[in-house]
């Protein structure tokens, strides 16, 4: 008897640790560079991402040489001389939602919501502060999404001024993951 409440008592906190945490490769980053003279733009779906809606806490990562562009110049450029992949060959983020409180998960819909966290991008951990959405859908989260600009100056990415028509300072990134 004693075995079997065992038993289910570590069924049961199993099954309430599994509820708390959502983890997804089911998602895209992307991003957007609009200068005058060339919009550029690349996607990684091979997102690693880990929610605890419980907790509020948020965590993505991401390999850099998984970003996939439209030029192969401009993807091994971006690799070899700006985010230098070899070197710095993940971006990640570690976050706290902030108004936790206002996502009700027994109502579906997309509630707005404010993260703050750590972005560590190109060897650089830098403290931010985001706008985004989770979609609830029969009681869990069933999205993540963001819009944000990241200056490549904060991350010691550096452009040549021989290219600076070309590559925006301002890159406009684009989190969307199904969990």
């Amino acid at each position: 008897m004693k075995q079997n409440c065992l038993v289910l008592l570590i069924l049961f906190l199993a099954s309430s640790v599994a509820a708390q945490v959502s983890m997804s490769r089911n998602g895209t980053i992307s991003f957007f560079s609009d200068a005058p003279l060339e919009k550029i733009e690349a996607h990684n779906r091979q997102v690693i991402s880990k929610l605890n809606i419980e907790e509020g806490t948020l965590d993505f990562a991401v390999l850099i040489k998984a970003f996939q562009f439209e030029k192969a110049l401009m993807q091994s450029q971006f690799n070899n001389d700006y985010l230098e992949s070899n070197r710095y060959p993940k971006a990640n983020f570690q976050g706290q939602i902030q108004n936790l409180s206002q996502i009700n998960l027994n109502q579906d819909g997309t509630y707005p919501v404010t993260v703050t966290g750590i972005f560590f991008l190109h060897g650089v951990s830098k403290r931010i502060t985001e706008k985004g959405s989770i979609t609830v859908v029969n009681g869990k989260v069933t999205r993540i999404g963001s819009k944000f600009n990241v200056n490549l100056q904060d991350y010691h990415i550096k452009i040549p001024v021989i290219l600076k028509e070309k590559i925006s300072q301002i890159i406009q990134i684009e989190v969307d993951v199904n969990f």
